[in-house]
């Protein structure tokens, strides 16, 4: 294993036993998973199909950014299962390893080239997190907890990020030709995936972004009616969003730990019971890892059988094709189309 990946996997044991610490000196640790063992599993059985429809929200999401970075269409149906094997990959994998998985997937199994496929994850990142940062400013407002001010900035961000990426075509222009050859076509190929992906292609990625999010929260809700815990749907959102807040630092495998710190410390700050909230947070992880494990290896076995024989020679033909104009957005649709 690469030492930067060990240390990294290292530090988040580290984070994810510091933040076990914290959870258990605020709440009743073993009580919590006593009652999440406790529960009828037939209960589950719903919010286990929203974890479902929602990892389905998700490779629509990434299929409209794997179609907008190559203008090649990709369709929903086709990045499901690399996406299910992806996050599984991040579940169980350190330093999120799950991605790598995904994009060789998804470049076997389509013309997207692995360059493509890598800028598409990284928008996605970018898009992911700031449409949960607007869906968590916006709950936090409709509780009254604070303003709408939080909102507006967020949304300010996004369109600050789409603009960035039109930024790409004039950087891609400025890459010094003093860089290896191999770097530097590296380097314009996935500025040049940048500078392909439209606004409208962004604002539709968020929306969707969005859609994922309130299902985050829905299971957060019948997770808790599962433990006869009630809830407002305001907490839900707000539990969902400390929890996936969390889940962004560096952790252990399955983010174990700084989800149930993240869960934890929203809901303390809007008045929900500590010990509530960390059973519904509980419940709700374990429930959301189990299924992606159980997709992610459907999608590792389906991902590998249905890899297109023709993906390679088209994905050959788009890696050899001449280094467009960055500044030049229809010669590089040209250049991807080939």
């Amino acid at each position: 294993m690469n030492r930067r990946v060990l240390l990294r996997a290292l530090a988040g044991i580290l984070m994810s036993a510091l933040a076990i610490l914290l959870v258990a000196r605020s709440a009743d640790l073993p009580s919590a998973i006593a009652q999440v063992v406790n529960v009828d599993v037939r209960m589950l059985a719903l919010p286990a199909l929203v974890v479902v429809a929602q990892m389905w929200v998700r490779a629509a999401r990434w299929a409209i950014l794997l179609s907008a970075v190559q203008t090649t269409r990709i369709r929903a149906r086709t990045a499901m299962w690399p996406t299910t094997a992806g996050y599984l990959g991040n579940t169980v994998l350190p330093a999120r390893l799950g991605e790598v998985v995904r994009i060789v997937l998804i470049s076997r199994r389509t013309p997207v080239t692995a360059t493509a496929a890598t800028a598409s994850v990284l928008i996605e990142r970018v898009v992911d997190l700031l449409a949960l940062l607007a869906f968590a400013a916006g709950a936090y407002g409709a509780v009254g907890a604070i303003g709408w001010l939080p909102l507006a900035g967020v949304l300010m961000l996004l369109a600050v990020f789409g603009l960035a990426l039109r930024t790409t075509g004039w950087l891609a222009a400025h890459v010094s030709a003093r860089l290896p050859t191999r770097a530097r076509d590296v380097i314009l190929r996935l500025l040049g995936s940048f500078n392909s992906t439209r606004p409208p292609a962004i604002v539709l990625a968020s929306l969707v972004s969005l859609v994922a999010w309130a299902l985050d929260s829905v299971i957060i809700f019948l997770c808790a009616g599962a433990l006869g815990i009630s809830i407002p749907p305001a907490a839900a959102i707000l539990i969902s969003a400390g929890g996936a807040l969390g889940g962004v630092l560096p952790a252990a495998a399955a983010s174990f730990g700084t989800y149930e710190l993240g869960a934890v410390t929203v809901a303390t700050i809007v008045g929900i019971p500590v010990g509530d909230a960390l059973q519904v947070a509980l419940m709700a992880h374990v429930l959301v890892v189990v299924t992606i494990v159980v997709m992610g290896v459907a999608g590792i076995v389906l991902a590998s059988v249905g890899a297109g024989r023709g993906s390679t020679a088209a994905r050959e033909a788009v890696d050899t094709a001449p280094i467009p104009r960055p500044d030049d957005s229809l010669q590089i649709a040209t250049a991807d189309e080939a």
